[in-house]
């Protein structure tokens, strides 16, 4: 609706998810766009249509990685850097602080499973610590959290074994 325009508008993007794999402008796009745009969302009806919208591109790349190991296929890609990075801030950053209620990571199997399965890669595991993603978060957003406290909890347990191998 035009009363949500200008909340919108930073969400906006011409990316297609149809065309498989979503590249990485595809995934800043439909994904990291608006969930930053959620983020500061000033306005209820805003806030519904993004949350809506990144829900169900999370639902469709959780139905998708269902049947292939990675958004390439069998191979990496530059946009499974951006959706694991993307992810692993779910439970962590964008549930709590953003508003970002859609579920916790398990909550999504497949996506979950992906993330475990990058995680045992040392070039995801060496460079992903998410208890110092959370605390950056948490302590350099004070217009959301204006006390600046770091709650305990909340992180994905991505050393969890996976059967993603079998997707080739």
């Amino acid at each position: 609706p035009e009363e949500h325009a200008g909340q919108i508008a930073a969400a906006e993007g011409t990316a297609d998810l149809t065309q498989w794999p979503p590249g990485p402008a595809n995934l800043q796009a439909k994904l990291l766009k608006p969930t930053e745009a959620l983020a500061t969302c000033t306005d209820q009806g805003a806030y519904e249509e993004l949350y809506a919208e990144i829900e169900s591109v999370v639902r469709e790349l959780d139905g998708q990685l269902q049947h292939q190991r990675y958004l390439g296929g069998v191979e990496l890609c530059a946009a499974d850097f951006l959706l694991f990075a993307w992810a692993v801030r779910l439970d962590a950053v964008y549930y709590e602080l953003d508003k970002l209620s859609i579920g916790r990571l398990q909550d999504f199997p497949s996506l979950f499973a992906y993330c475990c399965d990058l995680y045992e890669r040392p070039a995801f595991f060496e460079h992903t610590d998410l208890e110092e993603i959370k605390a950056q978060a948490y302590r350099n957003a004070p217009e959301l959290n204006p006390k600046g406290f770091v709650p305990r909890g909340g992180l994905p347990p991505l050393d969890r074994p996976h059967s993603r191998f079998l997707l080739g």
